[in-house]
């Protein structure tokens, strides 16, 4: 028996910051940004050398063969082997997701581990747009990330605030927000 689909809603809140908290905010999703660009550029090089393979052609083309013949166990044999062809290439989620943790690595103080991986999901969403559905990628323009997200609700940006920092007041203040709202009804 299969789960009802629950009902998800989001709810789009303006922040009361100061504009030191505002700097920080905006350094953070431009550091986002630049990891999101440096990983799809890594995944695009990896793509377009993979494609350049002899042996990723041949591949494919005994691919599209058993794909018109119908024939399932050689599909299944060569889909295997361009599965590899493409794990050989660092074409997976989690070799993104190693790629990513050299970069994340410089900027620790702002990114997490955890929101890094995150954006390395998100590139290997894209990615696979590309390699499976044969759509262009598209990098992120300066000033176009507007969210970051972690892998889980315990993770993410404001987790490398300790409570005595000034900048643990902008969570602080949301979620007093949240337990007022939490009790009214509308």
């Amino acid at each position: 028996m299969t789960k009802g689909k629950k009902d998800c809603f989001v709810i789009e809140l303006k922040l009361l910051i100061d504009t030191w908290q505002k700097d920080i905010l905006l350094k953070r999703f431009e550091i986002a940004r630049t990891l999101y660009n440096i990983t799809l550029s890594y995944a695009v090089k990896q793509y377009t050398l993979m494609q350049e393979s002899k042996h990723y052609r041949k591949q494919l083309r005994c691919y599209q063969k058993a794909k018109k013949s119908n024939d399932t166990k050689e599909l299944k044999q060569t889909a295997n082997e361009l599965d590899t062809i493409r794990q050989s290439f660092g074409l997976s989620e989690y070799q993104l997701h190693a790629y990513i943790k050299k970069h994340q690595h410089n900027y620790k103080k702002h990114i997490d581990s955890n929101t890094s991986q995150k954006i390395a999901s998100t590139v290997w969403k894209a990615v696979q747009d590309v390699l499976f559905k044969g759509s262009k990628e598209h990098f992120k323009r300066y000033g176009m990330l507007h969210s970051v997200e972690g892998k889980s609700n315990k993770a993410g940006i404001r987790d490398g605030w300790d409570s005595s920092c000034k900048e643990n007041s902008i969570y602080r203040s949301l979620s007093a927000f949240l337990s007022k709202t939490k009790t009214s009804r509308y």
